[in-house]
């Protein structure tokens, strides 16, 4: 898939700040007027070689913005398929 570089920066703009501020996609991507389904779907049709540079693109724009003075932990929660059981069960 070919996006616009804008396009691109936005997308990685939104997973910098939900990893920073350890929130969803949706709620950052909508803060920034960005669509938490494009964001998903971008990232749904690369490949995986385009994902890891990917993430090599937003781990370097996040040590710009001073994330990794200290350890973190980022990681990437994807589902295909909705969760609609018990929330109480254990």
């Amino acid at each position: 898939m070919n996006i616009k570089a804008r396009d691109r920066e936005s997308i990685k703009k939104v997973i910098v700040l939900s990893s920073i501020t350890n929130s969803y996609v949706e709620g950052t991507a909508s803060s920034i007027d960005v669509c938490g389904q494009t964001v998903r779907n971008n990232l749904k049709q690369q490949d995986p070689e385009s994902v890891l540079k990917y993430n090599e693109e937003v781990i370097k724009k996040m040590r710009e913005m001073g994330t990794f003075r200290k350890p973190v932990i980022v990681a990437m929660d994807w589902h295909d398929i909705m969760f609609y059981g018990d929330s109480k069960a254990e």
